[in-house]
Protein backbone atom coordinates (compact mmCIF):
# COMPACT_ATOMS: atom_id res chain seq x y z
CA UNK A 1 0.00 0.00 0.00
CA UNK A 2 1.12 3.70 -0.77
CA UNK A 3 2.38 5.16 2.33
CA UNK A 4 -0.06 8.04 4.19
CA UNK A 5 1.32 11.59 3.90
CA UNK A 6 0.66 14.50 5.89
CA UNK A 7 -2.01 16.77 5.08
CA UNK A 8 -0.94 19.58 2.95
CA UNK A 9 1.99 17.85 1.34
CA UNK A 10 1.83 16.39 -1.74
CA UNK A 11 3.08 12.59 -2.24
CA UNK A 12 6.39 12.19 -4.00
CA UNK A 13 7.06 9.50 -6.75
CA UNK A 14 8.49 6.42 -5.19
CA UNK A 15 11.59 5.86 -6.56
CA UNK A 16 12.32 2.23 -8.45
CA UNK A 17 15.44 1.69 -6.61
CA UNK A 18 13.23 2.46 -3.46
CA UNK A 19 13.89 0.22 -0.29
CA UNK A 20 11.52 -0.25 2.52
CA UNK A 21 13.08 1.21 5.89
CA UNK A 22 12.34 3.01 8.99
CA UNK A 23 12.81 7.00 8.65
CA UNK A 24 14.01 9.17 11.15
CA UNK A 25 14.24 12.93 10.41
CA UNK A 26 16.19 14.60 12.91
CA UNK A 27 17.42 18.41 12.94
CA UNK A 28 21.26 17.09 13.45
CA UNK A 29 21.55 20.44 11.01
CA UNK A 30 20.88 22.69 13.12
CA UNK A 31 22.27 25.88 14.76
CA UNK A 32 21.38 25.02 18.12
CA UNK A 33 24.11 23.13 19.79
CA UNK A 34 21.16 21.60 22.51
CA UNK A 35 19.05 20.27 19.56
CA UNK A 36 22.01 18.72 17.48
CA UNK A 37 23.12 17.02 20.90
CA UNK A 38 19.35 15.71 21.79
CA UNK A 39 18.82 15.21 17.95
CA UNK A 40 22.13 12.77 18.51
CA UNK A 41 20.88 10.94 21.52
CA UNK A 42 17.91 10.12 19.58
CA UNK A 43 19.81 8.60 16.22
CA UNK A 44 21.75 6.44 18.90
CA UNK A 45 18.77 5.19 20.29
CA UNK A 46 17.49 3.95 17.01
CA UNK A 47 20.43 2.86 15.74
CA UNK A 48 20.92 0.61 18.95
CA UNK A 49 17.47 -0.68 18.67
CA UNK A 50 18.18 -1.73 15.12
CA UNK A 51 21.11 -3.46 16.20
CA UNK A 52 19.52 -5.44 18.91
CA UNK A 53 16.70 -6.72 16.25
CA UNK A 54 17.81 -7.95 13.55
CA UNK A 55 16.05 -8.54 10.31
CA UNK A 56 13.75 -5.68 11.57
CA UNK A 57 13.44 -2.79 9.14
CA UNK A 58 16.41 -0.59 8.62
CA UNK A 59 16.81 2.50 10.08
CA UNK A 60 17.75 5.46 7.75
CA UNK A 61 18.53 8.76 9.36
CA UNK A 62 18.03 12.43 7.54
CA UNK A 63 19.16 15.06 8.61
CA UNK A 64 17.53 18.08 8.21
CA UNK A 65 17.38 21.91 9.86
CA UNK A 66 14.85 23.00 11.95
CA UNK A 67 13.33 24.88 9.06
CA UNK A 68 9.97 23.70 8.29
CA UNK A 69 10.66 23.45 4.87
CA UNK A 70 13.44 21.52 5.19
CA UNK A 71 11.70 18.81 7.51
CA UNK A 72 8.91 18.78 5.07
CA UNK A 73 11.79 17.98 2.13
CA UNK A 74 13.61 15.38 4.47
CA UNK A 75 9.93 14.01 4.85
CA UNK A 76 8.94 14.03 0.80
CA UNK A 77 12.85 12.16 0.32
CA UNK A 78 12.31 10.04 3.34
CA UNK A 79 8.70 8.53 1.48
CA UNK A 80 10.57 8.85 -2.23
CA UNK A 81 13.18 6.11 -0.73
CA UNK A 82 10.71 3.38 0.52
CA UNK A 83 10.22 4.90 4.23
CA UNK A 84 7.28 2.74 5.18
CA UNK A 85 7.42 4.48 8.85
CA UNK A 86 8.59 8.22 9.22
CA UNK A 87 9.58 9.48 12.77
CA UNK A 88 10.36 13.01 13.71
CA UNK A 89 11.62 15.86 13.31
Amino acid sequence: PAPSVAPGVAAPQVSPNAVAHIAVLLPLNSSNSYLVKAAKAVEDGFVAAYRAHPGALPVRVYSCSDEKEDAVAAYQQALSDGAKVVVGP
